[in-house]
């Protein structure tokens, strides 16, 4: 029987890229078997090992479902004490601001995300309508609210982003 002995035949390492030698190849007039890895275009190109890994590090990470989702505001709120007219607060997670004010006349309210330039504003013409601002904002950015708007704050709260704590 043939015995499989350590070395290399005439510059053969073993590694091909020609796929009809891939595995184990024998000669008729040698007693040596010769084992081949077909290793394909990687040798050539070693970007499509890296495009091999991001996919695999991808397979288990958000879907499009849940990215959508990701930024959306979630069932969890804190509720908040409105400051004076000029105030900031900052975002204690991604979320939104959410001010909600009973105007008592011709009001306005004003909310603006000073970190990342996002902002609302709402005006209102006739007492006992509210005067509503919602404002996204990821974690440590400032918000500044300014409002003449003078009747109960009705709602005042910051909302998290939904997957969030």
């Amino acid at each position: 029987p043939s015995q499989v002995k350590a070395g290399t035949r005439g510059g053969d390492y073993g590694v091909t890229t020609d796929p009809t030698k891939s595995g184990i190849e024998t000669h008729l007039t040698e007693t040596t078997l010769y084992l081949y890895f077909y290793v394909g275009e990687t040798v050539q190109n070693a970007n499509l090992i890296d495009a091999g890994r991001i996919g695999e590090q991808l397979a288990t990470k958000t879907d499009m479902l849940q990215a959508s989702g990701a930024g959306m505001p979630s069932n969890r709120y804190i509720d908040l004490t409105l400051g004076a007219s000029g105030s900031t607060y900052t975002a204690p997670a991604n979320g939104y601001f959410n001010l909600d004010k009973r105007a008592t006349a011709n009001q306005f309210l004003y909310m603006q995300n000073t970190t990342a330039a996002a902002l609302s504003s709402s005006t209102v013409s006739f007492n006992g309508i509210d005067a509503n601002c919602f404002v996204p904002c990821k974690k440590g950015d400032k918000i500044l609210i300014v409002y003449n708007v003078s009747g109960a704050t009705q709602r005042f709260r910051f909302v998290y982003a939904e997957g969030e704590i």
